[in-house]
């Protein structure tokens, strides 16, 4: 029904080990775990869902954070919302 009160977010559970997380943030010059953990907890507050923007503000110290961002997508951590376009508003999704 989309009732998130009755259905609550609840992410598969990471299966990275920390090998594949190091080459994720070695992919992207300045990104570290804190950036990937920030993005986790920051979707993890709002039900797995949250505006590419406020992700973008959130890590604004890395030096390219769209490019965190792609490298999480890549990595299969999160995804773009199916069916908007691409904006600071497109809503992005937790995977795992």
């Amino acid at each position: 029904t989309g009732d998130s009160t009755a259905f609550p977010f609840s992410p598969a559970p990471l299966n990275f080990d920390l090998p594949v997380l190091r080459d994720m943030c070695a992919s992207v010059p300045g990104m570290t775990l804190d950036h990937v953990y920030l993005v986790l907890v920051a979707l993890d507050e709002y039900d797995g869902r949250r505006a590419l923007g406020d992700l973008v503000d959130l890590i604004d110290d890395a030096r390219w954070p769209i490019q965190i961002i792609d490298a999480m997508i890549e990595y299969g951590f999160i995804r773009f919302a199916p069916g908007y376009a691409f904006d600071a508003s497109i809503p992005v999704e937790r995977v795992c």
